[in-house]
């Protein structure tokens, strides 16, 4: 007696629960939420209007000379229109174990996972915004990339006006210590009081810095208490004020800067946008959609105010 079984070995499709792959999101944003300038209603582009005047002693208290001067400016922000748009065809699903998302019946409009994928996609959106405001670039050929310049192309743009800091070059784990002290050093004293200052850093930069106070043995300061909240990766700089940042959008731009957060501005139309959408079923295509649309763009209000460091 003997069992034959022209089948294909089982496999089992871990039922119908589909695992993802992780994602770093738009970690500038949470980071940095409430504290860099974020400008709404914006539909193509807006002046930002800068105002500064001085204040200069005179002796005495009565007539004489007048001295001082006011200055009206303005810097402007342009920003792109954006949006993610797919279509899938339910019929695809009845061959493979996807067809269990289905209902029963020839009319499928909608499946069973149709929240998971709406929310992977913007989720895969807010990650490719936190490349795109770091490392955007009008003259990029990444199709994620190209749509409007990210602060770093708009710093380097002004990079006559930055400050940068002295007696260092490049950013190993020999130097790495030293190149954040002179950064520090550097920041402009009209700013450094503040308490929303900081440092800003890719994640490989990050990572080298990190590694350097591992390797210091600097008892005085516990890195330990680099913190990992809600996926950000950051700590205080040693007896500062200042919050150094690892952020994965400015990963491999060899570009650390520091200013306060107000002065990075974000202009888009509204913030709701990027968090929706738009889910139908066409009839003419025999389609499920989905669509987003959303604008942004970067700028800086004082150039003069930013401390830029290239490492390469």
């Amino acid at each position: 007696m003997s069992l034959t079984l022209s089948l294909s070995d089982f496999s089992k499709e871990q039922g119908l629960a589909l695992v993802t792959k992780p994602l770093y999101g738009w970690a500038t944003m949470q980071a940095l939420n409430g504290k860099i300038t974020k400008l709404t209603g914006i539909k193509f582009k807006e002046k930002l209007q800068l105002f500064d005047t001085d204040a200069v002693f005179l002796a005495g208290h009565c007539g004489g000379s007048e001295s001082g001067t006011t200055t009206y400016s303005n810097r402007e922000i342009t920003v792109a229109e954006l949006r993610i748009e797919e279509g899938i065809c339910l019929a695809d699903f009845n061959k493979k174990y996807t067809q269990e998302f289905l209902s029963a019946g020839s009319y499928a409009e909608s499946f069973d996972g149709i929240n998971d994928w709406s929310t992977r996609k913007v989720d895969v959106a807010s990650r490719q915004m936190e490349n795109a405001v770091w490392r955007g670039d009008t003259n990029s050929n990444d199709q994620n990339l190209k749509h409007f310049d990210g602060w770093l192309k708009v710093i380097d743009s002004v990079s006559g006006s930055t400050v940068a800091p002295t007696g260092v070059t490049g950013f190993t784990s020999g130097n790495a210590i030293s190149v954040a002290q002179a950064i520090f050093n550097a920041i402009p004293a009209d700013i450094l009081y503040r308490d929303d200052l900081f440092i800003a850093m890719g994640l490989d930069h990050y990572r080298t810095l990190v590694n350097a106070y591992y390797n210091s043995n600097n008892f005085n300061f516990n890195i330990t208490q680099s913190t990992l909240a809600g996926g950000i990766l950051s700590f205080t700089l040693p007896a500062t004020n200042i919050t150094v940042y690892g952020f994965p959008g400015m990963t491999g731009s060899s570009r650390i800067i520091a200013t306060y957060a107000p002065n990075l501005a974000f202009g888009t139309d509204s913030e709701a946008d990027l968090e929706g959408g738009k889910l139908w079923y066409s009839e003419d295509d025999d389609e499920l959609k989905i669509r987003v649309k959303w604008k942004a763009g970067c700028q800086v209000y004082f150039p003069d105010l930013i401390v830029r460091y290239a490492t390469a």
